[in-house]
């Protein structure tokens, strides 16, 4: 017996080793948006985070920088070139020529579905463009470097320049009484004040902000950055103009609003033809609504979203789950206390709808739990159980099973295990059906083992379910942007 699990452990070793499987070695999410100077790319294979460092096809990329790229399929080289810059990668190495020098990466290319995916912070950085990650909304932005040469001031029009009026003829110096009489000519009407060239306006006060426009069509792009938080525009095709909200503009500046919301304005002729808006945001949870839009005009609100987090103490009525061999103690009751007391701590948050799978000993089947999340379009899921093995075992386990459940787990599971004091058994992938079929970031805990003598004290202990709930929520709020 034991000849043959060594066996299977050297070929599960090899397995992994292969070549052609170097993404299977990897915890890989693919819900990735790319987007380049404000154009979102589709290819074919889409981007991939792998292990935390994005990566898309290398001539996805390159196309937009304006680069080459060659292959040699026998060496798994790609080359991507540009005249100042070459970049050298192989299929499963970290090491990187970067002209002539060598540069290590956390993820090495790998082959995709026929195509080969780069790293696309490392190589569009090496080629002059600015990398931003939303991970609210999973969206990596690759936008050219703004020039530092200030936008000059349009040039005056010759023709619009009046031309001056006929010297006037020496007339005799008026008498003090004499009545001057009407020239029989009405005087010219005064020249109505010329709408500045590009985006003069940008206001925020209470909720609202409008940016206004003088030329061109605001067409606003929103996107959100994180630590600190804050909410990015930019306007394609716009220019500043020589002054915003009556203040000479130059190619950047700051604004101080009076606003309950956004601590800061910063703005910037980002591109050529770019404009960027940079709001600080001093709810980390704030979002902008689009309110109204006209072909010169852009108003927004800003607002705190509520989120709904599903709750579900697992078990429950005829369904007892583990039991504890010394006090008697079933899973159903742990799990539901501890819900019950993350319910009454996240009730006290005005910016989260707590939803119960059970308030009590009853027992929802599965797929109605899933239902019900589902059916509510909740934000988050969190199953919340304890274990059982054969009374030597002990610690914490978080689960998770799809690709965008994986951070939220990690995040669950470093609060919970901080919380607890067990031994930390780690974040593990299963299909429990809680958690395969919510169509939400979901996490299934199990908190420690009922049957472990240690363990079962503790989870039997008030006062600890009560640290067990606080971490729960610390957790919900962290991945939630709201700690």
């Amino acid at each position: 017996m034991r000849k043959w699990c060594v066996a299977l452990l050297v070929l599960a070793a090899a397995w992994l080793s292969h070549p052609a499987d170097t993404e299977a070695a990897y915890a890989v999410s693919t819900d990735v948006k790319l987007f380049v100077n404000g154009q979102r790319l589709n290819p074919e294979v889409p981007p991939i985070i792998v292990d935390g460092s994005t990566l898309a096809p290398v001539r996805a990329i390159a196309e937009h920088l304006g680069a080459e790229v060659k292959w040699d399929p026998n060496e798994r080289r790609v080359d991507v070139r540009m005249p100042n810059k070459v970049v050298t990668m192989h299929v499963d190495r970290k090491t990187v020529t970067v002209d002539g020098s060598q540069v290590q990466l956390e993820v090495p290319p790998m082959i995709k579905d026929g195509s080969t995916m780069v790293p696309v912070r490392f190589v569009a950085e090496r080629f002059g463009m600015l990398v931003l990650w939303d991970d609210w909304t999973r969206t990596v932005s690759l936008v050219a470097k703004a020039s530092p040469t200030p936008t000059p001031a349009a040039t005056p029009n010759p023709s619009a320049t009046p031309k001056p009026s006929a010297t006037p003829s020496p007339t005799a110096t008026p008498k003090p009484s004499a009545t001057p009489k009407p020239s029989g000519k009405p005087s010219a009407a005064p020249t109505p004040a010329v709408q500045p060239e590009g985006v003069y306006a940008i206001e925020a006060a209470g909720d609202k902000l409008e940016i206004k426009s003088g030329s061109g069509k605001l067409e606003p792009n929103v996107f959100y950055l994180s630590n600190p938080s804050r909410v990015v525009i930019d306007l394609p095709g716009s220019r500043l103009a020589s002054e915003v909200n009556g203040r000479t503009a130059g190619a950047s500046g700051e604004i101080e609003p009076k606003s309950d919301w956004i601590g800061k304005i910063r703005y910037s002729q980002y591109t050529k033809d770019q404009v960027r808006i940079v709001l600080d945001l001093k709810a980390s949870n704030a979002r902008l609504r689009e309110e109204a839009r006209e072909a010169n005009r852009a108003v927004f609100s800003l607002f705190a979203p509520r989120y709904k987090v599903v709750i579900d103490a697992g078990h429950g009525g005829k369904d007892p789950g583990a039991s504890s061999p010394n006090l008697g103690l079933q899973e159903k009751e742990f799990n539901l206390a501890v819900a019950n007391k993350v319910q009454s701590l996240l009730a006290a948050d005005k910016n989260i709808e707590v939803v119960m799978t059970r308030d009590g000993d009853t027992y929802p089947t599965l797929d109605e739990r899933v239902e019900l999340a589902n059916s509510i379009q909740a934000d988050l899921f969190v199953s919340i159980h304890a274990n059982k093995y054969n009374g030597k075992v002990q610690g914490t386990e978080t689960y998770y099973y799809t690709d965008q459940s994986l951070n939220f787990a990690k995040i669950m599971h470093k609060h919970l295990v901080a919380a607890t004091g067990f031994a930390d058994r780690g974040v593990r992938k299963n299909n429990f059906r809680v958690i395969t079929y919510t169509t939400m970031p979901s996490t299934l805990l199990e908190v420690g083992y009922l049957d472990n003598p240690d363990n079962e004290a503790k989870l039997a202990d008030d006062a600890f379910r009560g640290q067990v709930a606080a971490a729960i929520v610390a957790g919900i709020r962290e991945y939630l942007g709201l700690s």
